[in-house]
């Protein structure tokens, strides 16, 4: 029985160790992201450079927002436990309201990489946008991050 807990307790103790290694950083998710759109899109250096630079910018923002959004479920999960329905009102807002920004810092950073991008690779672009989440990388590994 000893032995078990202790197992549990070092087990429980690397775990957010393990878990912070495995975790791709911001600048990461958006250096994959460009590698994926310079293969579909034909990307020049100068193309990629720009679009890292963009797309870390924009994952920054998201990350921010998803901190805030984790804190709003959180409060917004309390409150509705406590039945405190202005507290649910107002919490289920401030989620709408970050939701529009988490789709304002997507949109703005899609129309700056649209910008440096040649009509052909604009066309190109544009069909991969149609395709819905993910943009329609597929096949081993699966669609990309949610961007």
């Amino acid at each position: 029985m000893k032995r078990t807990t202790l197992l549990i307790a070092a087990t429980l103790a690397v775990a957010p160790i393990l878990h912070a290694q495995t975790s791709p950083t911001r600048a990461q998710i958006a250096e994959r992201l460009v590698q994926r759109y310079a293969i579909q899109l034909g990307l020049s250096s100068t193309q990629q450079e720009q679009a890292v630079t963009i797309f870390t910018t924009e994952e920054t923002a998201e990350a921010a927002i998803h901190t805030s959004e984790l804190t709003a479920r959180q409060s917004l999960e309390t409150a509705i436990k406590a039945d405190n329905t202005a507290t649910i009102t107002q919490l289920s807002a401030s989620l709408g309201e970050l939701s529009g920004q988490s789709t304002l810092a997507r949109s703005l950073a899609d129309a700056q990489f649209y910008a440096i991008l040649t009509s052909d690779q604009q066309t190109k672009f544009a069909q991969i946008m149609t395709q819905g989440p993910g943009g329609g990388f597929g096949g081993p590994g699966g669609p990309p991050p949610q961007r």
